[in-house]
């Protein structure tokens, strides 16, 4: 990644800053020998030709898999998926700390900081994207189950499946993840791995959505990273006292507004990339606050419209959503979810959870002190409305 201006122009996609950003990734000496011969064609066959984007010579690996990625791509897209290249980010359990996505920021306590609360930084279920999947920051905070299926790869490997977060920018490709990400995906420590990866809903810790301040002590101006989200911010505002200012994006995951000066109460409503809306009410009671000041709130978004009112059920229906459990809380009494599109999967005899999917197993995303097999037993489901009764027919006229 880092030999000149050749190399550079063979890849024009991939930005000076990407290529310093994740030189980190895989460590020279642990590559394979495999991966070794594979980067030794391209790199050769590409600086025959740096005018190229890509090496021209058909026998070489490097346009075979560039052609083998971009016809899967082709396939996968139509079948609302989308299929990429997955990299290993680091071992260490810190690299998280400085990612651009600012969720552990360093100066702000790092790992120990409020906005580092997810429950994917905690088991080290977190990768850095491609800039064009990182999208100037508007990635950071969103999840995807990220799966590969056993097919050729620069190095032996298992096929394997896990949701993942994004906390970083500057991956070569397409996902450049922890090592714990990185090898129960694909069985593996080292090497390049072709995956298929989709959005999906993140799971969030009990503390709920949180608001933490970078930039404090400020009556004019401030900055916050919002995190612990179902998914990733796409707009937010601050409202100090009777007043309210529209946030904008300063980098990764972090928002600033100009604050002319107002104190009092603030509160926070953020938009989610899925169109809901989060609000975090009573958030400090005398603005301005100091840096490293953050609160939290319930993590359900509420809708960004008024919910069409639910239809009467008669006494053998499912329970109306009203009696429903909702995501994060134990649903073993009602057996059914207030969230569309959940079950009620049992773990054991004393907790059972609202989840769109469940793997039998520990799951890794669970607290160190309550990782214990999952039965994903199905004790129940959202409610659906009872459908409508069909009109009798009208009886035929008498002869």
């Amino acid at each position: 990644l880092r030999w000149g201006s050749s190399l550079a122009k063979c890849r024009p996609q991939v930005s000076q800053k990407a290529t310093v950003s994740r030189s980190r990734s895989v460590p020279v000496v642990a590559m394979s020998q495999t991966w070794r011969f594979y980067s030794f064609l391209a790199v050769s066959c590409c600086m025959a030709s740096a005018l190229n984007s890509t090496c021209a010579s058909p026998g070489t690996a490097g346009p075979y898999l560039l052609q083998a990625h971009q016809a899967r791509s082709r396939v996968a897209v139509q079948h609302g998926v989308s299929s990429g290249l997955m990299t290993m980010w680091s071992d260490s359990e810190t690299t998280v700390v400085g990612g651009s996505c600012e969720y552990a920021n360093a100066a702000n306590g790092g790992l120990q900081s409020p906005a580092a609360s997810s429950p994917y930084i905690a088991a080290k279920a977190y990768c850095a994207a491609d800039s064009a999947l990182y999208a100037a920051g508007a990635a950071c905070g969103s999840c995807w189950r990220v799966s590969y299926d056993g097919s050729s790869a620069t190095d032996p490997g298992t096929a394997g499946s896990m949701i993942v977060q994004i906390v970083d920018s500057g991956s070569a490709k397409t996902f450049d993840c922890q090592v714990v990400a990185f090898e129960t995906i694909t069985g593996a420590r080292t090497g390049v791995f072709p995956i298929t990866y989709e959005p999906v809903e993140c799971d969030t810790a009990v503390s709920g959505a949180s608001a933490t301040v970078l930039d404090g002590d400020n009556a004019w101006y401030t900055k916050v990273i919002f995190s612990n989200l179902l998914h990733a911010v796409s707009a937010a505002e601050l409202n100090v006292g009777s007043k309210t200012f529209q946030m904008s994006r300063v980098s990764g995951a972090t928002w600033s507004a100009n604050t002319d000066g107002s104190t009092g109460s603030a509160s926070f409503s953020v938009t989610l990339d899925s169109g809901d809306v989060v609000s975090i009410p009573s958030c400090f009671a005398a603005w301005p606050v100091a840096t490293g000041d953050s609160c939290t709130a319930s993590a359900s978004p509420s809708p960004s419209t008024s919910p069409s009112p639910s239809p009467p059920v008669s006494t053998s229906s499912p329970a109306p959503p009203s009696q429903c459990t909702a995501t994060g809380e134990n649903c073993q009494s009602s057996t059914c979810c207030s969230q569309a599109g959940y079950q009620c999967y049992e773990k054991d005899q004393y907790w059972a959870s609202c989840r769109d999917s469940c793997v039998p197993g520990i799951n890794p995303l669970d607290p160190p002190e309550y990782q214990t097999p999952w039965s994903c037993t199905i004790l129940g489901t959202s409610p659906s409305p009872s459908p409508s009764p069909s009109p009798s027919p009208a009886p035929a006229p008498a002869p």
